[in-house]
């Protein structure tokens, strides 16, 4: 089916950062999906975490992801399961993935995964639709940012608390239009930025109250 996605992921061994020689497929619509976990994960050792083999891990799926010149969806990281010490694997890995314009799913086995300190890190502002090609983009506590080259067509953006508190909206560089959609329920929405020429595009949202 050719409106459909495959992802494929590399062997186990890539979680230590062992090079993937996983191959790109003649089929259309591959999707790279790598995993990755520090090495203490479930031992009870979360004290003995190592920024710098996250980073190595992450690298080599970066790596591969640019040799098969497909997209990258990172299938799994995280399973912290509400344990203290933890924020800064998840802010560490939130800058992966920013940085690397991956769109990823993290992993929990918890029923109360909204409850736990993870929750506040993963409900971030994030393009979830872009007219264009994306270049960059940053969340923080209270401002999201982001930067493309737009071509004609609407680009949509989640921005958490958009709803319920108040915010300023500017295009730094280019023109566009915004429009805000929130859900009532949680307060949460979507910022629409549509543009009608291909520009370059700068957008910041910062909270203001």
């Amino acid at each position: 089916d050719p409106r459909m996605l495959l992802f494929t992921e590399p062997c186990y061994f890539t979680n230590i950062g062992v090079p993937s020689g996983i191959g790109r497929l003649s089929l259309p619509g591959q999707v790279f999906s790598p995993h990755g976990y520090d090495l203490i994960v479930d031992t009870g050792h979360d004290e003995l975490y190592d920024p710098g083999r996250m980073e190595l891990i992450f690298q080599r799926h970066r790596e591969t992801e640019l040799r098969l010149g497909v997209p990258a969806f990172v299938g799994e990281w995280g399973a912290f399961e509400g344990r203290e010490g933890n924020e800064r694997a998840g802010e560490q890995m939130m800058g992966i993935i920013e940085r690397s314009l991956w769109s990823h799913a993290y992993w929990s086995w918890a029923e109360d995964i909204t409850a736990r300190p993870e929750w506040r890190q993963l409900v971030r502002g994030y393009p979830a639709a872009v007219a264009g090609r994306l270049r960059s983009y940053h969340w923080g506590e209270k401002h999201f940012e982001m930067e493309y080259a737009a071509v004609p067509g609407t680009t949509e953006v989640f921005i958490p608390g958009l709803g319920r508190h108040r915010w300023d909206v500017a295009v730094t560089k280019g023109s566009a239009d915004t429009e805000a959609f929130c859900w009532d329920d949680t307060g949460h929405g979507i910022l629409r930025v549509t543009v009608e020429k291909e520009q370059n595009v700068r957008l910041y949202v910062g909270r203001t109250g």
